[in-house]
């Protein structure tokens, strides 16, 4: 059993309780028809080279929680949407579709920000193209042979003090802006057909 990391209750307790899919569908338009075996093998390794990402959601009386998945990420040949985390996709949290000349990444919210899902899309891209354009520059593109360090997968959320709210003081407010004394507004009396109505104007 994994918990569920500080920063992604919002998006799991939260979309679960509002009945709203967290799923997020990047779509990129490329060059030329997909090939779907060099995407298949991009697939692949994008997922040796995320092996944090490789989760089932789960749920029981008391709580979400994610169990490690050793399917292999699926590649769907089609330009629908999908469901995450069901039959579909091998019960992973992320898949890839291509359709002609389309490449789309599904990717659960719950389990990488905005930051992290381009990342993996780069990562794809990166072995995609390595075969089928010869690209061999790297630079600022998480590949196999670096090293996965624990701040990719690290929530600084968990890392936070506790704080006790009942030893918490009630911060001072300042006081509000008044339209009357600090706009030089003045309230009057306003008649409109048969109704009556306070409206504000300038001194």
């Amino acid at each position: 059993m994994i918990s569920i990391s500080t920063g992604d209750i919002m998006h799991v307790m939260g979309g679960f309780g509002l009945q709203m899919d967290y799923t997020v569908r990047m779509k990129l338009r490329l060059t030329d028809e997909v090939d779907g075996a060099i995407l298949a093998e991009a697939v692949a390794k994008t997922q040796r080279r995320y092996p944090y990402l490789s989760l089932r959601m789960c749920r029981n009386e008391q709580e979400f929680y994610y169990e490690q998945n050793s399917a292999p990420v699926v590649l769907l040949h089609t330009d629908k949407s999908i469901n995450l985390n069901s039959e579909q996709t091998n019960y992973h949290l992320w898949a890839v579709c291509y359709w002609e000349d389309y490449l789309y990444l599904d990717i659960y919210h719950g389990i990488c920000d905005g930051t992290g899902m381009y990342m993996v899309l780069t990562t794809l891209l990166y072995y995609y193209c390595t075969e089928r354009y010869g690209v061999t520059e790297s630079e600022g593109v998480r590949i196999l042979t670096d090293q996965v360090l624990p701040g990719e997968s690290d929530d600084p959320a968990d890392h936070m003090p506790k704080i006790d709210p009942a030893l918490l003081k009630r911060p001072a407010r300042p006081d509000a802006f008044s339209l009357t004394a600090d706009a030089g507004m003045t309230l009057c009396e306003a008649f409109c057909g048969s109704w009556k109505s306070t409206a504000c104007h300038i001194r």
